[in-house]
């Protein structure tokens, strides 16, 4: 079925998380209702108007679950001045180095933002959909949440939009951002979220497009 509330739905993945405020249920029911099928045709019919890509925007993280941990932890640290090195300490085991725990928590927020469930402001923030998702009881809801939000990042839009008819080297698609060694790292994270993205495709329409999405380097790249 197509998206009924359309506003929202632009918000929510054609706008920038900054900026706006929205009724955090209402985004919610949305992101319920809607298929993934249904998102990514919006994102199509919405194609002029998407965000363009910059390194930024472009994920890095080791485990993408923690980004449920990190929606915790800005909701109920007992801290005030909680920071990206102080997320990564309540993260990372205690005998991690604080430059470790910094990078950690800071990969990790990032993603949550770029979920559009957190917000930087003088210290990190939940959205008012990061509220509303941190309580969510089932965590298979919670994560079929996070693979539809996976489509608002702007990589991973261009990259599905690419390839809905052809092959797609996706190692060259991130070296147009990023520099060799760079998109080797944050490879891992495109791929991670694009299978979260088929395995919530239950329509199994986005099966192809992702397959074919290659991740082959060419051998100059690699000496």
């Amino acid at each position: 079925m197509a998206i009924v509330n359309k506003e929202i739905a632009y918000h929510l993945f054609i706008e920038p998380v900054d900026g706006y405020k929205e009724d955090g249920f209402a985004e919610y029911e949305m992101l319920s209702q809607a298929s993934i099928d249904d998102i990514f045709s919006f994102i199509i019919d919405n194609k002029a108007h998407l965000r363009q890509i910059d390194t930024y925007s472009i994920p890095q993280f080791s485990q993408w679950s923690d980004v449920f941990k990190v929606l915790h932890i800005i909701a109920d640290a007992p801290v005030d001045n909680l920071d990206r090195e102080k997320i990564g300490y309540f993260l990372c085991p205690k005998s991690a180095r604080s430059s470790a725990k910094l990078k950690y928590g800071e990969n990790h927020h990032k993603l949550a933002i770029q979920l559009s469930l957190a917000v930087q402001q003088v210290k990190p923030e939940l959205t008012e959909l990061g509220q509303v998702i941190n309580m969510v009881p089932d965590e298979k809801t919670k994560v079929l949440s996070i693979s539809k939000l996976a489509l608002r990042i702007p990589f991973i839009q261009q990259i599905l939009i690419e390839a809905q008819n052809k092959n797609v080297n996706g190692f060259e698609y991130l070296t147009r951002y990023l520099s060799p060694s760079t998109a080797r790292r944050r490879r891992s994270s495109i791929k991670a979220l694009l299978r979260l993205i088929n395995a919530a495709d239950y329509d199994g329409h986005m099966q192809n497009i992702i397959w074919n999405i290659k991740w082959e380097e060419e051998k100059d790249e690699l000496s």
